[in-house]
């Protein structure tokens, strides 16, 4: 009897390994090499440089929807990085120089190598790139209200670029929150075919105005659509689509002891103030520029770890991306 009972155990600890092996086997499939202990197999560990951990540790509710961080910004002399796109397996990432030597743009990839160093024809501020699909274009501020759009494949083949398109008169309404003499263009994105632009003040709200980009032959026109107002400290935008409904988001800082936020909202076309319709807010280390998005990863870039911000109490000089299916869920 106790050898049946000892034959039966050893019977059903055979079923239960090969079960696990079973598991584990359908788990590697979908998930990649298996982890020790199997429980960690389901639980995407973020990936984050120890060095920013107890910055980022400190804001609880970017660790919810964190995925890793482990990008370096390349941080050559005194860039200071402002804009950021993502096309295919590339990071583009715009800034200027204090020196008023001319603006520039680091092509590195997703492991932060730099595959190209491109020169722009301005010394502009470049708060933000963004990429138009459709016309194989990307647009960038420049100075004194212009907006210019360059031929993407430059920026991969070439060491300096010139402007293919520039409009001037566009920024009309958008004050300098320094000189109110002025205009300026803070921040831009494409959304299909519509361009969004606006300005940046600190006390008050911005404008973003809206074009429709439309190609005529070799000529690109811009046809104004509309404008609405949003928060103060506006540094960058994007529209998101989920399950039938647009958000836009907002990445909102000033300063850099004073943290950042990335605002969420539901977006429709009819409204014009979302002052006060935030839906969700996400607080961030201080100094958050552009976001950027490939399928359902959202890049930050933050302008802390550049030379001009060494007392900066929280450094970040990494690409942080976080789950945007986490960020929106329940919005």
């Amino acid at each position: 009897m106790k050898n049946k009972i000892v034959l039966f155990l050893i019977i059903a600890l055979c079923f239960v390994i090969e079960g696990l092996s079973i598991y584990n086997y359908v788990v590697s499939f979908y998930y990649g090499n298996i982890l020790d202990p199997i429980i960690d197999i389901r639980v995407k560990r973020p990936v984050v440089d120890e060095k920013i951990l107890n910055s980022l540790g400190s804001y609880l509710n970017l660790k919810t929807v964190l995925l890793n961080a482990d990008i370096d910004i390349p941080l050559i002399d005194d860039f200071i990085p402002q804009g950021i796109e993502i096309i295919d397996d590339l990071i583009l990432i715009t800034g200027y120089y204090e020196s008023n030597s001319n603006s520039k743009c680091f092509v590195i990839d997703k492991k932060g190598n730099i595959k190209n160093i491109v020169e722009l024809d301005s010394d502009s501020h470049v708060g933000a790139i963004s990429y138009d699909k459709k016309n194989n274009l990307l647009w960038v501020p420049g100075n004194d209200g212009l907006i210019s759009a360059y031929d993407k494949d430059d920026f991969l083949k070439k060491n300096y670029v010139e402007t293919k398109y520039q409009y001037s008169g566009l920024s009309n309404n958008l004050e300098d929150f320094k000189n109110k003499s002025k205009k300026h263009v803070a921040y831009i994105y494409v959304d299909g075919t519509y361009l969004y632009f606006g300005n940046f003040f600190v006390n008050k709200s911005s404008i973003v105005k809206r074009y429709k980009i439309v190609k005529n032959g070799n000529i690109i026109d811009l046809k104004y659509i509309d404008y609405f107002n949003v928060p103060p400290r506006t540094q960058g935008m994007m529209i998101v689509k989920k399950n039938n409904q647009k958000y836009m988001l907002l990445s909102r800082s000033y300063g850099r002891h004073n943290s950042s936020q990335l605002d969420v909202y539901k977006y429709d076309e009819e409204v014009r103030d979302y002052n006060g319709l935030e839906i969700k807010v996400i607080d961030l280390p201080p100094m958050l520029e552009q976001i950027s998005m490939q399928k359902r990863d959202l890049y930050l870039l933050f302008e802390s770890g550049a030379n001009k911000y060494a007392d900066c109490e929280e450094i970040i000089d990494v690409i942080p991306i976080i789950d945007i299916d986490e960020l929106l869920k329940n919005s």
